[in-house]
């Protein structure tokens, strides 16, 4: 949970969580969710005073059309 990841990273400077994805349980396209485990993430970098980086993957279609440089080539909410 937070509490492990938040000991494991414990005086880090960078905490990189990549992809996202394996981070939460929830349904990617649920924005209310998705706000949430930004949250989450934000208040786990306040509490250890270091800066947080998601990555977040393309879906696969934009992966194999033009539209890989689209914002609606993201994965699920935009929150």
């Amino acid at each position: 949970g937070v509490d492990e990841l938040a000991s494991m990273c414990a005086g880090t400077r960078l905490m990189i969580l990549d992809p996202l994805r394996r981070f939460h349980v929830g349904e990617e396209n649920d924005s209310l969710h998705m706000t949430r485990t930004v949250q989450v993430c934000e208040g786990l970098g306040q509490r250890l005073k270091n800066a947080v980086i998601l990555t977040h993957h393309t879906t696969k279609q934009s992966a194999y059309t033009a539209s890989a440089e689209r914002s609606a080539a993201s994965r699920g909410s935009t929150a």
